[in-house]
């Protein structure tokens, strides 16, 4: 549930009609969780990892999250049963900051 104070960060579609959610804590700590198909129930997953932006279900219910660093994105899976985020690749995208054009 989200706490007072807390805020959605991210949401997602489960293949089976579910919905993934990410939300931020007011202490910064995020929480993730999960509703498999209709009526399935609310399950929580482990906490992403630091930095993540973004997270989604995959075919085959794999959990999937993005995390990002100024111009660095980290590509996550989560092990469900292990309950362990695997960091997958990186990419360092050149971005020239202080650009507007």
């Amino acid at each position: 549930s989200l706490v007072p104070g807390g805020r959605i960060v991210s949401t997602g579609v489960e293949s089976g009609g579910g919905f993934v959610v990410l939300a931020s804590r007011p202490n910064g700590s995020m929480v993730l969780h999960i509703e498999t198909g209709p009526g399935g129930g609310w399950k929580s997953l482990p906490a992403p990892p630091r930095g993540t932006a973004t997270v989604a279900v995959e075919p085959g219910g794999v959990v999937a999250a993005l995390a990002v660093a100024r111009t660095r994105f980290t590509d996550w899976r989560l092990d469900v049963p292990t309950g362990t985020w695997s960091m997958v690749g990186t990419i360092t995208v050149p971005i020239q900051l202080g650009s507007s054009s």
